[in-house]
C-alpha cells in the first residue's frame, strides 16, 4: 500500500451542503474543494486580459508599495502617493465582489499580479472571449483605468488570444513566479494574490445530486486523476488537508478510512490495482458504491461561531448584519431576502437539493450494496426524508448490514429515532461537543450544557449496538480546553463513550476554515502558552486513566500514550505554521458576533480571553 492510499475514490459518493458532489468531505482545503466536474473538450485557444499599471513620477514608489503590502486594496497600494482614493476605492470594492464570483463558478482559469519592468500587471486568464470582454465590463476596468489615467498612472488593458500551448506556458511562469516568490503581489501570507484553476480548464459544471447520475459522476476527470496519482503514490490536489493533519501526527481521515474497509477486505491498495483501467475509470456495476456521506442541506437549530450560512439556516440574520444580503458558495454568489415572515432566506433555494427524488430513487436501487451511510447536516436528525429511506431499508429488510453514522449536534433526539435504529446492524454517533459548560455554549450559540450533557448520557445508556465518541472541532476558541475536555471525559462514569479504550478518549478534528478561528493564526507566544498548559495537564490525564478500574496496566499505558500523542500532534499543528496576521481579523469578526449575540468573549471564556488579549487592537 503507498502512503496516500484511500479507499473513498472508488467505492464512496459525497455530498456538500448544497448538494454539490466531491471526491470527501476532507477536500474543502483544495482550490477547488474537491468538486466532481463533468468534462469539456479541449480549447485550442484562451483569452488573456492584461491590465498594466504604472505611476509615472516614480513608479518605483508605486511598486514597492504593491510588492510588501500584505493587502491588495487601493488604500494599502498606494499610501504614500497622491492619489484621490475615495473616488476610485468603491470601483475596487466592486471589482473584489464579481472576481469572489468569477472564482466560484471557475470563470477564471488563471489570475496573476505580478511586476514586469516599471508596472504592475495584473493578467486574467480566460476560456473563451466573450468571457474576457464581459469581465472588462462587469469589472468595471476601463472605468478605474480612466481614473487612474487621470491621476498620473500609465494604464493599459489589453485582450490577447492565446494558443492551448503558450497558455499553459504563461500559467507555468506565473506559478514559478509564485513558488519562488520573484516579483509577485501577494494578498496575504495564506491566500496568494492569484487564483489558479488551470487544471480544471476541461472541467464544466458541478455534478449536483439533486439531478445528477451518480455513476456517471463517479468516472468524473477528477476522480479518476485521484485513483491514478494515489497508485503512483501521489497526494492528489483534493487530499491536501488529510496531507496536512498526517504531516502533524494528526489521525487523517484517509487513515481512518483504510481502517475502515481495507482492514475488513472491503477494499484494498491490492484489489484497486486490479480494478481501475489505465485512464483512471471503474466499472461502476462490479465496484458498486457502499458509503454514501450525505450532507442535508444547511437546515439547523444551531449558529456555532465557526460556521456561516452555509452550513446552518439559523446563520442568515447574522450573515446580513455582518456581511450584508449575499455570501459566496461553490454554486455562486447566494443573495438573501425576507421571506413573509419576515425571515432571511436565499432567493434561490440551493440547500434543498434532497427534496428531490432523484437522489433517493438511486439510492434505494443501490440499496443491497448500502454498508455505510454517514448523514450530516445542517442537522440530520432534523430532516424529514432521511427517516423515510431508513424506513424503506426496514422494510425491504435491508437495514441490518447497514451502519448509520452521524454527525450530530444532540441537542434533540426524535423519538421516531429510537424506534427506526434498533433496525439497523450499528448506529455510530460523533457528537459535535466542542468542550464543556460555557465554553461549548459559547461555540455553539444557543446551546445549553444542560442538554447536551442530558443526551449524552440517554446516548451512553441506550439499548442496541451504539459505538458513540465525542468530536470537537478544535479552532481558536477551545484551544487551550482540549485538555480539560480529555478530563471531563475520563472523570464521568460513561460505559459506551469510554468503551473504546483502543483511542483517545475525544476524537477531535482540526478547523481548517474559517482560517479567522484556525489555531495556526494564534501569535507565537499564546502557542507556547497553549503547549506548556498540554503539557501540565499531562499528569492528571495520567492519574484519571490508571484511576480506571476495568483495564488493565498495558491497556491504561497504551490508553495514556495514545492520549498524550494527541496532545502532543496538536501542539505541533497549531506551530507548524504563522498565520497570526490574521490575528486583527479574529477580533473583528468575533467582536462583531458578540455584539450581535449580546454576548463576551471575556465573560464565556475567560482564561483563554486573558490569554490573548494583549494581540487585540487598540
Amino acid at each position: 500500500m503507498t502512503q496516500v492510499f484511500c479507499p473513498m475514490p472508488w467505492i464512496t459518493q459525497s455530498t456538500r451542503n448544497n448538494g454539490d458532489l466531491r471526491i470527501c468531505c476532507q477536500a474543502n482545503v483544495g482550490y477547488d474543494q474537491g468538486l466532481i466536474r463533468k468534462h469539456k473538450s479541449t480549447q485550442d485557444n484562451y483569452f488573456l486580459v492584461e491590465w498594466s499599471r504604472g505611476y509615472i513620477p516614480n513608479p518605483e514608489i508605486f511598486i514597492n508599495a504593491s510588492l510588501q503590502k500584505n493587502n491588495r486594496f487601493i488604500h494599502d497600494y498606494y499610501k504614500g502617493i497622491d492619489i484621490d482614493i475615495d473616488n476610485i476605492f468603491p470601483y475596487f470594492k466592486g471589482h473584489s465582489a464579481l472576481l469572489k464570483n468569477l472564482s466560484v463558478n471557475k470563470t477564471i482559469l488563471m489570475r496573476a499580479v505580478f511586476k514586469e519592468t516599471d508596472s504592475i500587471i495584473t493578467g486574467m486568464l480566460f476560456r473563451n472571449k466573450s468571457d474576457a470582454t464581459q469581465y472588462i465590463k462587469d469589472s468595471n476596468l476601463n472605468e478605474i483605468s480612466e481614473l487612474l489615467s487621470k491621476q498620473n498612472f500609465k494604464v493599459n488593458v489589453n485582450v490577447v488570444q492565446l494558443t492551448a500551448t503558450d497558455a499553459d506556458n504563461w500559467v507555468k511562469d506565473k506559478q514559478a513566479r509564485h513558488t519562488q516568490n520573484i516579483d509577485i503581489v501577494q494578498e496575504n501570507k495564506i491566500n496568494l494574490d492569484y487564483l489558479d484553476f488551470w487544471q480544471l480548464r476541461d472541467t464544466g459544471e458541478v455534478y449536483n445530486a439533486k439531478d445528477a447520475n451518480l455513476n456517471e459522476a463517479r468516472n468524473s476527470s477528477m476522480l479518476k486523476q485521484a485513483r491514478l496519482d494515489m497508485l503512483e503514490g501521489i497526494w492528489p490536489n483534493a487530499c491536501k488537508r488529510c496531507e496536512d493533519e498526517e504531516s502533524a501526527g494528526i489521525r487523517s481521515r484517509m487513515q481512518y478510512e483504510n481502517e475502515r474497509w481495507s482492514l475488513d477486505g472491503t477494499f484494498n491498495f491490492e484489489k484497486a490495482i486490479q480494478v481501475t483501467a489505465s485512464d483512471g475509470s471503474i466499472n461502476t456495476e462490479e465496484i458498486p458504491t457502499v458509503f454514501y456521506d450525505l450532507r442535508f442541506g444547511n437546515l439547523c437549530n444551531l449558529k456555532c461561531r465557526m460556521c456561516g450560512p452555509t452550513d446552518s439556516s439559523q446563520w442568515y440574520e447574522d450573515q446580513v448584519k455582518m456581511h450584508g444580503t449575499e455570501y459566496q458558495d461553490t454554486t455562486g454568489i447566494v443573495k438573501l431576502h425576507k421571506n413573509h415572515k419576515g425571515k432571511y432566506e436565499p432567493v434561490v433555494d440551493v440547500y434543498g437539493w434532497y427534496e428531490d427524488t432523484n437522489l433517493w430513487s438511486q439510492l434505494e436501487d443501490n440499496m443491497p450494496n448500502i454498508r455505510h451511510l454517514y448523514l450530516v447536516g445542517g442537522e440530520p436528525l432534523m430532516i424529514e426524508q432521511h427517516y423515510t429511506f431508513l424506513q424503506k431499508c426496514v422494510d425491504r429488510e435491508e437495514a441490518s448490514h447497514i451502519v448509520l453514522e452521524y454527525n450530530t449536534n444532540i441537542t434533540n433526539i426524535p423519538e421516531r429515532a429510537w424506534n427506526i435504529w434498533k433496525h439497523f446492524e450499528r448506529i455510530e454517533i460523533g457528537a459535535s461537543v466542542d468542550g464543556v459548560g460555557k465554553v461549548v455554549e459559547y461555540i455553539r450559540h444557543p446551546v445549553k450544557w444542560k442538554i447536551i450533557e442530558r443526551n449524552m448520557w440517554a446516548l451512553d445508556n441506550a439499548e442496541g449496538n451504539f459505538k458513540l465518541w465525542l468530536a470537537p472541532t478544535i479552532g481558536i476558541l477551545n484551544s487551550k480546553h482540549l485538555p480539560d475536555m480529555i478530563i471531563w471525559v475520563l472523570e464521568q462514569n460513561f460505559k459506551l463513550i469510554n468503551a473504546q479504550s483502543w483511542k483517545p478518549p475525544i476524537t477531535p478534528h482540526p478547523l481548517h476554515h474559517p482560517k479567522w478561528l484556525n489555531i495556526k493564526i494564534l501569535p507565537p507566544d499564546v502557542k507556547k502558552a497553549i503547549t506548556q498548559y498540554y503539557n501540565s495537564c499531562k499528569p492528571t490525564i495520567k492519574d484519571r486513566i490508571y484511576a480506571q478500574v476495568d483495564k488493565g496496566p498495558a491497556k491504561k499505558e497504551e490508553l495514556y500514550n495514545k492520549t498524550v500523542a494527541l496532545l502532543d500532534n496538536y501542539a505541533t499543528f497549531m506551530n507548524k505554521d504563522d498565520w497570526s496576521e490574521l490575528m486583527p481579523k479574529f477580533w473583528e469578526l468575533n467582536s462583531k458576533l458578540d455584539s450581535i449575540r449580546e454576548e463576551k468573549f471575556r465573560d464565556m471564556i475567560p482564561d483563554l480571553y486573558e490569554l490573548i488579549k494583549h494581540t487585540k487592537p487598540k
